[in-house]
């Protein structure tokens, strides 16, 4: 159990960073560094408090439950904003799909059109992340070997 959450930690550190990366705006560091990193750590706090717990015990990893949490992180990466020139005046925010693959630029105006059902699901996939990610460590913690008590 130590060993994954030794990989567990490595993971959400590296998440952390690339999270922060791929922010690029204010709007995105603020949900990054206020939200999720707070998350992250008690996520930690809580994995580590059962790994030191059943040390010798291997866990049980639902490997399809940690796929979805990768694929939500990458979906989140996708649509969280890259692009917020204006946002003071009330413009919203290009995802950084649409600056990958609709032409809106890094930084700077635009006259583009927004692609607002992406922009607007960032919000609920950085929440169903940290589901999946509660979903996870549940799973491993709720699945790991049973000892027979031994008086």
């Amino acid at each position: 159990m130590v060993k994954f959450g030794l990989v567990l930690t490595i993971y959400f550190c590296l998440s952390a960073v690339l999270f922060l990366i791929a922010s690029n705006t204010i709007i995105g560091a603020i949900i990054y560094f206020f939200l999720l990193l707070p998350f992250y750590v008690i996520a930690l706090a809580w994995l580590w408090a059962i790994a030191l717990q059943n040390r010798t015990q291997p866990p049980r990893i639902k490997y399809w439950i940690w796929g979805i949490v990768l694929a939500l992180q990458v979906a989140t990466i996708l649509v969280s904003p890259g692009n917020c020139f204006r946002a003071k005046e009330g413009a919203p925010c290009y995802s950084n799909l649409q600056i990958l693959l609709g032409n809106a630029p890094r930084s700077g105006p635009s006259d583009l059109p927004h692609w607002t059902l992406i922009e607007h699901a960032f919000p609920g996939l950085v929440v169903a992340y940290g589901v999946a990610i509660l979903v996870g460590l549940w799973s491993v913690t709720k699945n790991r070997k049973q000892t027979p008590n031994q008086d």
